[in-house]
């Protein structure tokens, strides 16, 4: 026998809408997972949410007409670029909290950063799919570290850990001899998988 056809109210989607807004954007195959593929394929009907293809995945994202039902009034569209930030801030922060750390503060603004306690010591993790290139990390270092504002630096991104070993050999060890010295105890480099590698079958 045929069963009905489930309609979903414009109001149900309120919790799919307030899980994308914590982050910005969440992976198609984690969304399907945690709400349902039916109730996320009828939020994209209804255009209260939106996808798109990035360099890892399909990715939801809030729709102009997801934003106005969370109260915003600016307009703002997502793009591939920050739909990839920001799964990967995503993947970052339950990276760290899977790790039984006690996070802080999530930051979206001006940077995607994620800041947590790590055995007494206070961390920021910063987060960036593609990568950090090592005068980036040591401008980041000298501001975070040697400022006294946090403990450790640590830096996640989607890069493998081969690339991340190849690209920072000369970041912990110049071939300039007046480059800041980088200590290996505060500053740490993480790579992360994304979301659907690693729940794939």
């Amino acid at each position: 026998m045929t069963g009905p056809i489930k309609v979903f109210l414009t109001e149900a989607f309120m919790p799919l809408l307030k899980e994308l807004d914590i982050f910005g954007a969440m992976f198609r195959a984690e969304a399907d997972q945690q709400f349902g593929a039916d109730f996320v394929a009828a939020a994209l009907a209804r255009k209260v949410c939106g996808e798109l293809e990035t360099s890892y995945g399909q990715v939801v994202v809030l729709s102009a007409r997801g934003r106005i039902l969370l109260g915003y009034t600016g307009y703002y569209a997502a793009t591939r670029q920050s739909a990839e930030a920001n799964v990967c801030l995503r993947d970052a922060y339950l990276n760290i909290r899977q790790a039984g750390y006690e996070v802080i503060e999530v930051q979206r603004k001006r940077r995607n950063a994620v800041i947590f306690m790590k055995d007494g010591k206070k961390v920021i993790a910063l987060v960036n799919p593609g990568g950090y290139h090592r005068s980036v990390a040591r401008n980041v270092y000298r501001s975070e570290i040697l400022s006294g504002k946090f403990d450790e630096l640590h830096l996640y991104s989607y890069q493998s850990a081969n690339e991340i070993r190849n690209s920072s050999e000369l970041l912990f060890n110049p071939i300039d001899p007046s480059a800041q010295t980088i200590d290996a105890t505060r500053l740490f480099l993480y790579s992360i998988v994304p979301w659907p590698e690693t729940h794939s079958g």
